[in-house]
């Protein structure tokens, strides 16, 4: 579940692609309560190499693996955050790429994109969820 939400302003940010990264990762880790000693201890990742992300120093982005365990020790849904930073779970593509029908429908999706509504997305959204919460 996710614990952590964003304010509009993020929001608004993130759609424009335009989200500081580094202020990002520094409010979750506030948000939580944590220091960057305390966050470097539960992901495992280095304070320093924590440090330079917050202040946007870093010689990379943060990796896909990063991103997760920073999710998981704020208790931040993992996937929302990936793609909030233009990655997309590997194991999202893993199950399109090994599973045929969910290939076909994210095919089909992509072609329609454009043709269909946000209003209609979300309700394909909710049905799913609806499914979801109803299956055993």
């Amino acid at each position: 579940p996710l614990h952590t939400t964003y304010n509009i302003m993020e929001v608004k940010m993130l759609k424009k692609n335009v989200i500081d990264i580094g202020a990002l990762l520094r409010r979750l880790r506030k948000d939580k309560g944590l220091t960057l000693l305390d966050l470097a201890r539960e992901t495992g990742v280095d304070r320093a190499h924590l440090s330079r992300l917050e202040n946007n120093k870093a010689e990379y982005p943060p990796s896909e693996g990063l991103l997760v365990k920073v999710a998981k020790a704020t208790d931040t849904d993992s996937h929302q955050l990936l793609f909030d930073n233009n990655k997309f779970p590997s194991e999202i593509v893993d199950l399109a790429l090994n599973r045929k029908e969910i290939f076909d429908f994210l095919s089909i999706a992509f072609r329609m994109e454009k043709q269909l509504a946000a209003s209609y997305w979300e309700k394909l959204t909710e049905e799913l969820k609806e499914l979801q919460k109803n299956s055993p």
